[in-house]
């Protein structure tokens, strides 16, 4: 099982982001989208402010809803939930939003590896980029997810309630 699942979320990453792909095309983070965008008030500047810059829109709105749902599935079918399960849960929720987000690069063909830099990514040139290869954004989730793995041997949705 512990294979299972990382396959899984990989999976998943790999599909949404493809999906996003023939959403958005070349242009990123909704851009050309027909949905709303916030810079500005009290939640686009709070989002701003999380995200480094990034503008919020409905669409990143309710696919972070859908998304977060779909990590706290196990806990409306049998998994105990606890304080640790769900900041377990966050923290490979916060590494596969990086993979799932460094996938719509890879397999964007008007992006790819060769491009994927942070002047060719205007929703990504307020963040700090780590030797100019990848934005800090995606440490920060693998921090926390490396903060959650030596305290699990298995992962927390195998724990069913009762046991």
């Amino acid at each position: 099982m512990f294979i299972a699942e990382p396959m899984f979320w990989f999976v998943l990453a790999l599909i949404l982001a493809a999906i996003e792909i023939e959403i958005e095309g070349k242009q990123g983070w909704a851009e050309k989208m027909p949905t709303w965008y916030r810079t500005t008030g009290f939640f686009g500047k709070l989002y701003g402010l999380v995200m480094n810059g990034k503008p919020l829109t409905g669409y990143h709105l309710f696919m972070t809803i859908f998304t977060v749902m779909i990590f706290h599935v196990p806990f409306f079918s049998g998994t105990k939930w606890s304080v640790s399960a769900e900041l377990s849960t966050l923290a490979i929720y916060f590494v596969w939003c990086a993979v799932w987000d460094y996938l719509w690069f890879v397999l964007n063909p008007y992006y790819g590896v060769r491009n994927f830099k942070r002047q060719n990514i205007w929703w990504h040139t307020k963040s700090y980029w780590i030797l100019n290869l990848f934005p800090l954004d995606y440490v920060i989730g693998l921090g926390l997810e490396s903060k959650s793995l030596p305290k699990r041997i298995r992962i927390p949705h195998n724990e069913k309630r009762g046991n």
